[in-house]
């Protein structure tokens, strides 16, 4: 079960999927993501890279909705997010979790167009902070707190620390609570 601090951070996550701030996560929400990623990285909506990205962020959607949406209304409600997250985060097996959070963190690379060896650069972590509507002007500092070593690279495991810190750390001074940006609710 999440802790009060994790539940805030989740809901905190909710909001940035949730971009139309209707109140509920629908597929338009991981279209519009995946679009604004595309276009971050400079593709225009005809080209085949527009739709390579955009179907990985539908992709997202897809693998969520089955599982989150229990009442099959074709949205998931902050309860229904919490839930999902509840079950596949906080009462999975740390296998499980790295099974679903390597998944989701592997589409990131490819979304991005990197190798899964590649680290994201600043300019990459500010197509991410773009794509998924937060606040850009933060997306430098996020990049600096989560590089832990300091070598202006974000590695996939520097992703993998703070994802989990995002997920697991009630520390409110713990890097990976940013991973989103900085928690607004």
């Amino acid at each position: 079960m999440m802790t009060e601090f994790q539940r805030k951070k989740n809901i905190h996550y909710f909001n940035v999927l949730d971009v139309d701030k209707n109140g509920f996560i629908e597929r338009a929400d991981f279209e519009e993501i995946g679009g604004r990623f595309a276009t971050s990285m400079g593709f225009k909506p005809e080209d085949a890279g527009y739709d390579q990205v955009r179907a990985g962020l539908i992709s997202l959607w897809d693998r969520l909705e089955p599982y989150a949406d229990t009442n099959r209304d074709d949205r998931v409600s902050l309860d229904e997010f919490l839930q999902f997250q509840d079950d596949a985060i906080y009462q999975a097996t740390p296998e499980q979790f790295d099974d679903y959070i390597g998944e989701n963190n592997r589409g990131l690379v490819a979304m991005a167009g990197l190798r899964p060896d590649e680290p994201f650069s600043p300019a990459q972590w500010r197509w991410f902070f773009h794509g998924f509507r937060m606040d850009e002007s933060q997306a430098d500092d996020v990049f600096a707190r989560l590089d832990l070593n300091h070598d202006g690279k974000l590695t996939a495991e520097e992703v993998l620390a703070a994802t989990r810190e995002f997920y697991f750390s009630d520390d409110p001074d713990a890097p990976g609570n940013w991973m989103f940006g900085k928690l607004t609710n």
